[in-house]
C-alpha cells in the first residue's frame, strides 16, 4: 500500500451577524472539501498548507490558529490502480476581513467555493473523512470562550 500526505486549511470566516462560515471548494474532479495540497520540496506542513490556501483561493489575509490542527484519513485505489493511504493534516485559518472575503478559485483545480454555516457545509462536503475534520474544527470553535 502506497502511502501519501497532503496539508490544507480549513478557512474560517465570521460575519457581524449569525454563525461563523467554513470556505468549501468545489473541486474539478467533484468533490467537495477543503483548500488542500502535496508539499512542494523543503517545506513545512504549514508552509504547504499556507501555499495551497492562497493558490487556490487567492486569500492572504488571515491568521493560524496555532492550537488547531485536525487531521483526516483515508484509502482510495489511484488511476494506476495501487491502494493507497493518504493522510491530510489541516489547520485553521482564522480570515481577518469585516465583510465576506472574495474568494479568487484557481480554475485549474477548482469549479467552484461556498462560504458555509456548519450544517450547510455537512451537507455539502462529499467525503465522510472530510465531514469528520469539520464536526473537530466545529467542536474546537464551540469549545473555545472567543475563537477568533
Amino acid at each position: 500500500m502506497r502511502q501519501d500526505a497532503a496539508y490544507g486549511m480549513i478557512p474560517v470566516f465570521s460575519p457581524p451577524e449569525g454563525p461563523w462560515r467554513y470556505l468549501l471548494i468545489l473541486h474539478n474532479k467533484g468533490h467537495w472539501g477543503f483548500p488542500k495540497g502535496h508539499a512542494d520540496l523543503g517545506e513545512t506542513e504549514l508552509e504547504t498548507a499556507q501555499r495551497e490556501l492562497e493558490e487556490e483561493t487567492g486569500l492572504n489575509h488571515y491568521r493560524v490558529v496555532e492550537t488547531a490542527r485536525f487531521t483526516e484519513h483515508y484509502q482510495f485505489v489511484n488511476p494506476k490502480g495501487i491502494e493507497t493511504h493518504k493522510t491530510v493534516v489541516y489547520f485553521l485559518a482564522w480570515i481577518e476581513s469585516p465583510q465576506e472575503p472574495q474568494v479568487t478559485i484557481q480554475v485549474t483545480e477548482l469549479a467552484d467555493y461556498r462560504w458555509c454555516p456548519y450544517e450547510a457545509g455537512m451537507q455539502l462536503i462529499t467525503f465522510e473523512a472530510s465531514q469528520g475534520v469539520l464536526r473537530e474544527c466545529e467542536a474546537y470553535l464551540k469549545s473555545q470562550s472567543d475563537p477568533r
